[in-house]
């Protein structure tokens, strides 16, 4: 059985340094992730006493990563797997609340809708590992910013265009689909939780922007599918590590 001091210059070596020193958000993201799960590994007699020898900083960044709502959906539908480590699928028929669907429309038909809009490889499941969404097979679009370029001081923010990660990301995206855009493709699918595009009030467009756990990448996905998933996303994580 190894002792709390072998297991505490682990944790330190390789997830503290990390999380306590200068280095980008990024790192910093995969380090926290990577401590929670080596954390739930444990067992309960190598966990007692270790927490209390740690860095004050360094308990305060996992109280809030732990403190995190992490849900995931569990009614009107069915898990192929583990809760939370597998596929969950909603019934074809399910109609979801009004405010996040159009029409009325089935699971079916949104999935139908956005697979056919956006040439999307989709099945209408979702994936889960460690309680976290995995959006493959539903990304319109991707980009990658620096969280240190914005205004963190406003990170949780989530009304529209205080959210400066939002701000920022939606010039990246006009960039990255500029063709489309000029196009007329894809101009008016921006949402920001109801929020401004280019000084235009903007609400129920039909994709949004899902911040991932890397703390760096930002995806284009359809809101529609995406609000009725329940997850976190990487704004929390950042939050969690700069204690916002």
């Amino acid at each position: 059985m190894r002792s709390k001091q072998e297991l505490s210059e682990y944790l330190m070596h390789q997830f503290g340094g990390t999380l306590l020193s200068n280095t980008s958000i990024t790192h910093k993201c995969k380090a926290l992730l990577n401590l929670g799960e080596w954390w739930e590994k444990l067992t309960s007699n190598e966990k007692d006493g270790l927490y209390a020898i740690l860095p004050q900083d360094l308990r305060d960044m996992m109280e809030r990563y732990w403190a995190i709502p992490k849900p995931s959906p569990s009614s009107f539908g069915c898990w192929k797997g583990v809760k939370g480590e597998g596929t969950f699928y909603f019934d074809n028929d399910y109609v979801p609340a009004e405010k996040n669907t159009r029409n009325g429309m089935s699971w079916r038909e949104l999935v139908e809708e956005y697979r056919k809009d956006f040439n999307l490889h989709c099945d209408g499941g979702i994936r889960y590992t460690c309680n976290r969404i995995d959006f493959s097979g539903y990304i319109v679009a991707s980009v990658k910013i620096r969280y240190e370029d914005c205004d963190l001081t406003r990170l949780r923010n989530r009304g529209g265009s205080d959210n400066t990660i939002q701000e920022r990301a939606a010039l990246l995206f006009e960039q990255t689909l500029s063709n489309e855009i000029a196009k007329g493709g894809y101009s008016d699918f921006w949402e920001y939780k109801d929020g401004m595009c280019n000084g235009v009030f903007v609400r129920n467009t039909p994709l949004v922007i899902h911040e991932d756990y890397d703390g760096e990448t930002l995806c284009l996905v359809p809101k529609y599918l995406h609000d009725n998933w329940k997850h976190y996303g990487g704004v929390s994580l950042v939050a969690a590590i700069l204690g916002l």
